[in-house]
């Protein structure tokens, strides 16, 4: 490169400073063809999605983040490299592990196969403000509101009648004591699931 730049054709050449990742640099300007994953005017910083010193001058000084879609990490001065901003529903140092709110397994370090993190489904029966809705690997659904249980708030709880699959939801069957059969429990006043109609 010139020395000063733009000093035309009789201004001193001197080397590029690329930190050993290019061949060359602009004459002019002195930015650098940068390569082995880096960046930067003299190649001194490792592309997005890559990690590393790109200033100590080897080929291997970056090296690809081990996050998911080519999220960007962070080398800590302990060493742990650590991935940002990973995709909705992933957490994790690595986004190794399903956000609350969502399912999966994608380093298939609980089920040993590899699954990608889905959003929970709960039939629209939960608090989406509350933690802990569904299991993060199963996707089995824990704080079922509006009177529903199961596996997906998919049914209405004993002593409720409806669908927990619509808007209507469950409600409490209306049975009067006195002239109601009571259930097998002897405790709990049953009604017709679809109806509500007492027995």
């Amino acid at each position: 490169r010139r020395q000063p730049s733009f000093g035309g054709p009789f201004a001193s050449c001197v080397p590029c400073d690329c930190h050993n990742h290019s061949l060359s640099c602009d004459v002019e300007t002195s930015r650098c063809a940068c390569q082995h994953h880096t960046t930067g005017d003299n190649c001194e910083r490792c592309l997005p999605g890559y990690y590393g010193q790109a200033h100590q001058g080897t080929p291997d000084d970056c090296q690809k983040c081990p996050c998911p879609a080519g999220v960007s990490c962070t080398q800590l001065p302990q060493g742990n490299v650590v991935c940002l901003n990973c995709p909705a529903g992933y957490t994790g140092d690595r986004c190794e592990y399903c956000d609350d709110g969502y399912f999966g397994d994608p380093e298939g370090l609980v089920t040993g196969v590899r699954r990608p993190c889905e959003k929970c489904s709960c039939s629209g029966n939960i608090d989406t403000n509350t933690i802990g809705n569904c299991n993060t690997t199963t996707g089995h659904c824990l704080r079922c509101n509006r009177n529903t249980y199961g596996v997906y708030c998919e049914k209405c709880i004993p002593g409720h009648w409806g669908d927990a699959l619509l808007d209507i939801k469950c409600h409490a069957c209306n049975c009067h004591p006195k002239g109601t059969q009571r259930h097998s429990d002897n405790s709990l006043l049953q009604c017709n699931l679809q109806t509500g109609q007492c027995p």
